[in-house]
């Protein structure tokens, strides 16, 4: 997803305003020289095809770039990348080894889960939060 709430998080707008920028230069600049084509020497047209969208280009990949900084420095243009983690530690949930009401023996074969870390006990029935436990 793109949002643009973030410093390190891709940013949608600064592309979409820098490829639009691109865009209406490089035709401005044919729109230019097509409404006074016959007045132009080889020079004044040149200008048009090539000068004006180069400008079009630069100003329009300046503000790509100071809009998604962090995307370009970690992953390049149109790439992102994650930020690292760290150390990376796995955790598991599992249900407690006892009911803390009626002290039946849990596993994870015997138990019927009622929600993402919430298991019922089979013998009463009751709610029973998970454990969390490192790997």
């Amino acid at each position: 997803m793109c949002y643009a709430n973030d410093d390190n998080e891709f940013n949608l707008m600064g592309m979409m305003a820098g490829v639009c920028i691109m865009v209406l230069s490089f035709f401005g600049g044919f729109l230019f020289m097509i409404s006074n084509i016959d007045t132009l020497n080889i020079g004044g047209i040149l200008f048009f095809i090539m000068v004006v969208p180069m400008i079009g280009f630069f100003i329009g990949f300046a503000v790509m770039y100071k809009t998604n900084k962090k995307s370009f420095s970690s992953a390049g243009m149109f790439g992102s990348a994650r930020p690292s983690a760290g150390s990376s530690e796995s955790f598991v949930y599992e249900p407690p080894e006892r009911c803390p009401n009626c002290k039946g023996v849990l596993s994870a074969e015997n138990i019927e889960w009622v929600g993402p870390l919430t298991a019922k006990c089979p013998y009463c029935g009751s709610s029973v939060k998970t454990e969390k436990r490192r790997v």
